[in-house]
């Protein structure tokens, strides 16, 4: 089972859009080789360039200044810490969060509920009898 998550420090690398595919990541016009040499050039082709070279959104910003900057991730307050004592505030759905702080998956929290789940149980009965019929042909 991971562990619970809380904090970490990291170089940025921004990543400027959600849902994220495989054609998105390497640009299928660059799947032509039989090796990866020269696949790092094509790695987010189309996000990291235009017409006019390169997008300049606020962390691309950050990081063409300083290459070697870091930034914290703070799940817990919902915030990533940028130099200057300034923070950039994050939505993420909230049992996510959850499972992410406790260093679990769904299914973990599940078994963490056995308990409870075994205490509903034995206090409803079965909505269809699965036992084996008793007798008849």
């Amino acid at each position: 089972m991971p562990a619970p998550y809380s904090t970490f420090t990291s170089a940025v690398i921004p990543l400027p859009r959600e849902n994220v595919d495989t054609d998105q990541i390497v640009p299928a016009r660059y799947l032509k080789v039989t090796d990866k040499a020269g696949l790092a050039e094509a790695l987010f082709r189309d996000w990291r360039f235009d017409e006019n070279g390169c997008f300049v959104e606020p962390l691309f910003v950050l990081v063409a200044a300083d290459p070697g900057v870091e930034l914290t991730v703070d799940l817990e307050s919902q915030v990533v810490h940028l130099p200057g004592d300034e923070d950039l505030p994050f939505d993420v759905d909230p049992f996510a969060k959850l499972m992410l702080l406790r260093g679990t998956d769904e299914l973990g929290y599940l078994l963490d509920r056995r308990p409870e789940i075994d205490a509903w149980e034995a206090m409803h009965p079965a909505r269809v009898d699965t036992r084996p019929s008793s007798g008849g042909s």
